[in-house]
């Protein structure tokens, strides 16, 4: 009733896998894929940390003023510590330390200083 053809045997038997070969060319090319990859993701959780601690930053800023304003005192070390430690929500996702200076609230792994990039460039000489 049934009849199986060769041709149909022949392939089945013949189809066991991958070769060695094959193998290693996958091997390869998901090697380069991720050689490629990770850095890129590596860099974007890297700025994802920066993005939170900054906006973290402004909005420390802007309760500790609020704070110092409503309660009619001024700023010291002293009171801006306190205040970190009764307020600190996880504002630096890096652990960077976190201070208070000329009414710049800044991090020391993510704040940068105001200047200009353009500043660091020297002037090209004439020929």
């Amino acid at each position: 009733m049934y009849k199986i053809t060769l041709g149909r045997l022949n392939r089945s038997i013949n189809n066991r896998g991958l070769t060695l070969v094959e193998l290693l060319a996958v091997i390869v090319i998901l090697g380069i894929i991720a050689a490629i990859a990770v850095p890129s993701v590596i860099h974007l959780l890297e700025k994802s940390k920066e993005d939170v601690c900054l906006a973290n930053l402004t909005e420390l800023k802007r309760q500790y003023e609020l704070k110092l304003e409503l309660e009619s005192i001024e700023h010291t070390d002293l009171v801006f510590k306190k205040y970190l430690l009764e307020n600190n929500d996880y504002i630096c996702p890096s652990g960077g330390e976190i201070s208070y200076e000329d009414g710049v609230v800044n991090c020391s792994i993510h704040s940068h200083s105001d200047e200009d990039p353009k500043d660091e460039i020297e002037e090209v000489p004439f020929l």
